[in-house]
């Protein structure tokens, strides 16, 4: 079975499409065809006033070019296995970096089980999985019935449009970019008397395990409640490590914790230089694979502020060197609120000192009517004890 076959029998989790009878019972197309269609919509006219004729098209689409579909889905996304140099990033200045894609779909293709089990957006709360899942049994996506795709399913045409807008309805799990983590890496060790041993309070899909390399780190552990990513960490290790000629090169020693971070000073018993974590933000951001998310766990803001991210903080105190450096990277604007604020004032708080902040911005200006483009940005906020 190839890669590409095996995504398209993840995505489908075994079930085939209904029965045009019955997945017509099912389906919510004769709903949207009585609120949203009129006799002006490219729809109307293609379908010639006919609802059934509407419903049929979606149909035959589905049941014809499906496999295809996803296919394309696959390779747009998940198909990267060459790993591209990450030593370069743009650096508007000293402290603002651009965040340009490197690397998703190698890391993609590593994780795609668990990242196409993702929502990725709390409004949605629907993975690629759930969203071909539920088109089979009739509770169509909004890309397969759009009016600006419409014409492409009406002539059986899967065009590069209907998959990217698939892909953006379901929220595709984005991948931190291992370039602009490494350079954030480097950053920490300015303000750190030791930088040999760093621990990640989040798996980030294995992007940690890339980006620290090559910075002489004896130590790299990582903690996440995901265990099939952590099991894929190790695997990334031993990928990155398996063409070397190990008596010149020493790699770093890897160990992973399945356990929310909010207890983790619990479970280990080391001391390190750099703690650094890229947690959820906050609902933005639906995991699955574990019933331990802090998304789950954690109903409110301000509950998922006191018990998720007061207690990592405390956690990573616990476990940071007394010259050590304590990091986070979150949105500075997220869903109506102040991210990275909030979160720095608690670490404040909790005796940490602000030594530096890194933004990091969008390779594109994006306008939306709550920020202008320069205010839509991550921060990296840095701490001393």
């Amino acid at each position: 079975m190839t890669r590409k076959q095996e995504f398209i029998d993840f995505v489908k989790n075994g079930q085939v499409l209904l029965p045009i009878d019955q997945w017509k019972k099912n389906t919510n197309l004769y709903k949207i065809w009585q609120q949203r269609v009129d006799e002006n919509d490219i729809r109307y006219k293609l379908c010639h006033g006919n609802v059934e004729v509407f419903v049929e098209t979606i149909y035959n689409f589905l049941r014809d070019h499906l496999d295809e579909f996803l296919g394309i889905v696959y390779e747009s996304s998940f198909t990267s296995k060459e790993f591209r140099d990450i030593n370069k990033v743009n650096l508007i200045d000293d402290n603002t970096v651009c965040n340009t894609p490197n690397n998703p779909g190698y890391f993609r293709n590593v994780c795609f089980e668990e990242i196409v089990i993702c929502g990725g957006d709390a409004d949605i709360k629907l993975s690629i999985k759930n969203a071909i899942v539920n088109t089979l049994n009739g509770k169509i996506r909004k890309t397969f019935f759009m009016p600006a795709l419409f014409n492409d399913i009406y002539n059986g045409k899967v065009s590069s449009n209907i998959v990217l807008t698939f892909n953006k309805s379901c929220k595709l799990m984005s991948v931190f970019s291992p370039n602009v983590y490494r350079y954030l890496l480097r950053c920490l060790r300015k303000h750190s008397a030791n930088s040999k041993s760093i621990l990640f309070a989040t798996a980030s899909w294995g992007v940690p395990v890339v980006a620290s390399d090559e910075l002489d780190y004896d130590i790299v552990d990582i903690v996440d409640v995901q265990d099939t990513v952590l099991h894929k960490c190790h695997t990334i290790h031993s990928e990155l490590f398996a063409n070397r000629n190990l008596l010149f090169e020493q790699p770093y020693t890897l160990e992973t914790y399945c356990t929310p971070s909010e207890v983790m000073d619990t479970l280990i018993n080391k001391k390190y230089d750099h703690i650094i974590s890229c947690p959820p933000y906050y609902d933005l951001e639906i995991y699955g694979a574990s019933d331990k998310q802090s998304t789950d766990l954690y109903k409110t803001y301000g509950d998922w502020l006191e018990n998720y991210w007061r207690k990592t903080v405390i956690a990573s105190k616990n476990l940071l060197n007394d010259a050590g450096v304590f990091s986070f990277i979150m949105g500075h604007h997220v869903r109506y609120q102040y991210m990275s604020n909030d979160m720095a004032k608690i670490a404040i708080e909790e005796g940490f000192c602000l030594v530096n902040e890194i933004k990091i911005i969008p390779k594109r200006k994006t306008e939306n009517i709550y920020l202008s483009p320069i205010e839509k940005y991550e921060v990296c906020s840095i701490f001393r004890r």
